[in-house]
């Protein structure tokens, strides 16, 4: 017989194992939309929400742009007359990540070569679609070649991760596969801003971590004394984080720092971006029209007067060659630091300066953009206000370029940072 205190704990029972039914339902259906969720994901490490928006594993989606670039045809440029008409074009090929759906895909436009000749001073490059069906808009933000900012300007979410560029055997050099041609197609990732991510920057800061580690192995393993202090090993002369920020300096542009309100946080990540985007291919071609070349930016006789300084070291043999491999290239960094130093400590004429500071990392880094000699007499002249005495006074009447004093700025500014 129920009496009403039996009913009441019945309910309550109830009531309780309810609750636990619904729960373990809440948490089945939990766990399947989990599963669900990995059984979407791709080899590219995207997994679809529970609200259907990909989440994008941006270094994955980038290495499938530039691998379907790679086996894309070759870029096409037309030269002479079609239709009646002279032209003189070629085709760029982007691979584009659709952030909306995880899909990468390739489109194709013309490059107008009198419009690429005339942009430093039109500032303005169209990319005209080969396929009359393609709708995509891409805005030219800056126009540097391969490594151009391109901007999808009419479609939200739509990134260029690639493109495939071609360059002339005159610009590549010894870099060319197949010395028959007179052109290579080369697959780039371009900068852009979208691809400007705490995680890109991370990879950026890896790689060249890593990168420093293998040259510095590498000496170590060769034995590499220092010439400056022959009681060392060169690896242990140098700070590597100092070589790390001079690597990063030498790709930060002067007129943009000047313009900096953020102390140059900014443009250290740009540079950062594009290294953890294309690690091993990072500035690979670059050039300046002095003839430095690579990330270390060398130029032709000082990278073979510091390979015959230290045959000991093992350097690549070939200029261009040796500059885009990057191990290569910081090692020759570290040798070209250590065989100057050497020379600043022995023709300084400020003694005093240096028994008292030592060769300071400013007189490096000057010494790295505008050789010894303007380090020697600029300290000679003004001691140990070296530096800040020059930014006073006129261009005419400072020893050091303009340039260099800038390039100095720079270094303090990346290395306050303190990046690494």
């Amino acid at each position: 017989m129920f009496t009403r205190k039996n009913i009441i704990i019945a309910v309550v029972v109830i009531s309780i194992a309810l609750g636990v039914l619904i729960r373990n339902a809440a948490k089945s259906r939990s766990w399947a939309i989990n599963e669900i969720n990995v059984k979407n994901s791709n080899a590219s490490a995207q997994n679809t929400s529970v609200f259907g928006k990909p989440k994008i594993n941006l270094p994955a989606k980038i290495a499938e742009g530039v691998e379907l670039l790679k086996k894309s045809a070759p870029i096409e440029v037309e030269k002479g007359l079609k239709k009646g008409k002279s032209v003189d074009r070629r085709q760029i090929a982007l691979a584009i990540l659709d952030t909306n759906t995880g899909a990468v895909f390739e489109k194709r436009y013309w490059l107008n070569k009198n419009e690429l000749e005339m942009y430093g001073d039109s500032g303005m490059v169209k990319l005209e679609p080969i396929d009359p069906k393609n709708d995509l808009i891409i805005e030219v933000k800056y126009w540097n070649g391969y490594n151009s900012f391109l901007d999808v300007s009419n479609k939200d979410g739509m990134i260029v991760v690639a493109n495939k560029y071609t360059l002339s055997k005159t610009s590549l050099g010894s870099l060319i596969d197949d010395k028959t041609n007179d052109r290579q197609d080369i697959v780039y990732v371009p900068y852009s801003e979208s691809l400007q991510t705490k995680e890109m920057i991370k990879a950026g800061k890896r790689y060249l971590t890593n990168t420093v580690e293998r040259a510095m192995d590498d000496l170590e393993q060769r034995k590499v004394v220092s010439k400056a202090e022959p009681d060392k090993l060169v690896t242990k002369v140098f700070d590597k984080n100092f070589i790390k920020s001079i690597a990063l300096v030498e790709h930060i542009d002067p007129s943009e720092f000047y313009l900096a309100d953020d102390g140059g946080k900014e443009l250290v990540e740009r540079v950062l971006t594009i290294i953890g985007a294309n690690k091993n291919l990072a500035y690979k071609y670059s050039g300046s029209p002095a003839g430095a070349y690579g990330m270390a930016q060398f130029i032709e006789p000082t990278y073979d007067a510091i390979a015959n300084a230290y045959p000991e070291a093992g350097l690549i043999k070939d200029f261009r060659q040796g500059m885009a491999d990057h191990v290569n290239a910081i090692k020759a960094m570290y040798l070209y630091f250590d065989i100057h130093k050497k020379e600043i400590d022995v023709q300084i004429a400020e003694k005093g300066l240096t028994d008292k500071k030592g060769i300071e990392e400013e007189m490096l880094a000057a010494t790295y953009n505008g050789g010894p000699g303007n380090v020697l007499e600029s300290v000679r002249q003004f001691g140990f206000s070296w530096i800040s005495k020059q930014s006073e006074l006129s261009p005419s009447k400072s020893i050091m370029k303009d340039e260099t004093l800038t390039y100095v700025k720079k270094f303090r500014a990346v290395r306050s940072l303190s990046v690494f």
